[in-house]
């Protein structure tokens, strides 16, 4: 039977593989959409795919990365452990704030810029809710009209990117096949 450490290497090995294999296909649709629409004597659809690629990767880039965020937020509201955490150096936009864990560990995060500090306006005290099997993956608390600002500047600026990316890259195809 293989050790864990032998395992590693061959897991990484199929990431690798996985993520080649995923560029590959990207990069061959993009390079086949082109090679159509050109062939087809399309020269405003060609130029549309060509410079729809920018909009669609920053719509799913503004989703993605708001998705993420969310989805990392709800899990730890649900099996979360919040604490108090107290400053420990830094200023301006990055300042660093230390927890300890159920077990007594010690750990550190970056403070959101909106976290609301507990007991006053100096940044000594702040709440976060660590994963308790991960005691190292943490947020800052947020105050609700925060994380409805957020969601509401992600689904306006990321839905319309995206759209205009599609519209910009699988409407032209759409529309010379129909």
């Amino acid at each position: 039977m293989l050790r864990r450490a032998e395992r590693v290497p061959e897991a990484a090995t199929r990431g690798k593989r996985r993520s080649r294999v995923q560029v590959s296909v990207v990069l061959v649709a993009y390079l086949g959409g082109i090679a159509g629409l050109a062939l087809a004597g399309e020269t405003f659809r060609l130029v549309m795919w060509a410079t729809g690629t920018g909009p669609l990767a920053l719509g799913v880039l503004l989703l993605g990365i708001g998705l993420s965020a969310a989805r990392r937020r709800l899990a730890l509201r649900k099996r979360g452990i919040g604490v108090v955490a107290r400053y420990s150096h830094g200023g301006g936009q990055k300042k660093y704030f230390r927890y300890t864990d159920l077990q007594g560990g010690e750990h550190e995060i970056v403070a959101d810029y909106a976290t609301p500090t507990l007991g006053g306006g100096r940044p000594e005290r702040i709440k976060v809710v660590y994963d308790p099997a991960e005691p190292d993956r943490a947020v800052c608390t947020l105050a609700t009209r925060t994380l409805v600002w957020r969601g509401a500047g992600i689904v306006l600026l990321g839905v319309p990117v995206l759209l205009l990316g599609l519209f910009m890259t699988v409407g032209q195809v759409v529309g010379l096949l129909v």
